[in-house]
């Protein structure tokens, strides 16, 4: 039988062990591709921004980034599959404001805390939106629109990516700002949505620019106004929604880098070092400013911070819409 100061011996060297071997594990991170899930429709917005990030991180890593688009539900079951994943560093996911704020106000299905369940680790950019409308549909100006939607209240549809996406709320805002009338026609996704357009099934919607902006060069969609305090510089001939006579009306979005709650503040740094020095690039600066797109990159902690603020904001402008959790 073994005495028991062998016993706590034996103990004490298996305990050294497993330490010595997550402190190896832990400075030897990465050491097998990271999966990163994007809540996202092939094609939009977020999900370029963020391929473009992840091929510079995983040169930086010394391991691929996989990408795994899970959209559906507006974003839910990729939220659901990263919220639920081990906190090792080898699931991240990227989470826009819809996604990780607007789903657990409006969506009943939606259970997890934006302030609690996951890791901030970077806010990565601002989107730009723009007010799109096919070629079709005989308006060539916000003031035309308006006219025309009240011939005619409640004939015609706008399209978005889903219930509580960002391409609803925009318009929802825009609806109440201009006492207007559009039935809602929820896709499965952003580009589904502005395909939807493009394909004249249905006339208007919110888009990021970054999505739209080849469809307007080629003239199959028509840009009415972008949605910011200024022009865009992608568009510097396009008028924002306040020069359109909308007072006031500002809307962007934006997409960020988490990791599931319980992922170690070493991890997080590495993670936010490697994405640190991705956006210092100053080509990848760029691609995103031909997208549209701003680039952020604050501290995890500046961004827990911003969270906070922000589903504060949205939490007011939610109740301001009427909306309600379905």
């Amino acid at each position: 039988m073994m005495m028991p100061f062998m016993k706590q011996a034996f103990i004490g060297l298996v305990l050294l062990k497993l330490i010595a071997n997550l402190a190896y594990a832990d400075s030897t991170f990465p050491n097998r591709p990271i999966s990163l899930v994007l809540p996202y429709s092939v094609g939009s917005s977020g999900d370029t921004a963020m391929r473009m990030l992840s091929e510079k991180m995983s040169a930086l890593l010394g391991q691929p980034i996989v990408i795994e688009n899970l959209p559906g539900a507006s974003g839910l079951v990729g939220a659901e599959k990263a919220r639920q994943a081990k906190p090792d560093g080898y699931t991240l996911v990227s989470m826009a404001d819809s996604t990780l704020m607007y789903l657990p106000l409006l969506n009943k299905n939606a259970n997890f805390d934006p302030l609690k369940d996951f890791e901030p680790i970077m806010q990565i950019s601002d989107v730009g939106w723009v007010l799109v409308t096919n070629p079709s549909f005989p308006v060539n100006s916000v003031a035309e629109m308006l006219r025309y939607l009240k011939e005619s209240p409640g004939k015609y549809d706008y399209a978005s990516g889903g219930v509580s996406s960002p391409q609803q709320i925009a318009m929802e805002l825009f609806k109440k700002r201009t006492n207007v009338q559009l039935e809602h026609i929820p896709y499965k996704g952003a580009a589904p949505a502005l395909m939807g357009v493009v394909g004249a099934q249905t006339p208007i919607m919110f888009s990021g620019i970054a999505v739209a902006l080849p469809f307007i060069n080629d003239n199959r969609l028509r840009a009415l106004a972008t949605a910011g305090k200024v022009r865009s510089p992608l568009m510097t001939k396009v008028p924002t929604l306040i020069e359109s006579g909308i007072e006031g009306f500002n809307y962007s979005s934006w997409i960020s880098l988490m990791a599931p709650l319980g992922t170690s503040p070493e991890l997080i740094r590495t993670i936010h070092n490697a994405a640190s020095k991705a956006l210092a690039d100053r080509a990848l600066v760029d691609r995103f400013r031909s997208m549209g797109l701003t680039v952020i990159a604050n501290s995890p902690e500046e961004f827990r911070g911003n969270l906070t603020l922000e589903y504060k904001r949205l939490s007011n402008l939610v109740t301001d819409l009427g909306l309600k959790r379905e």
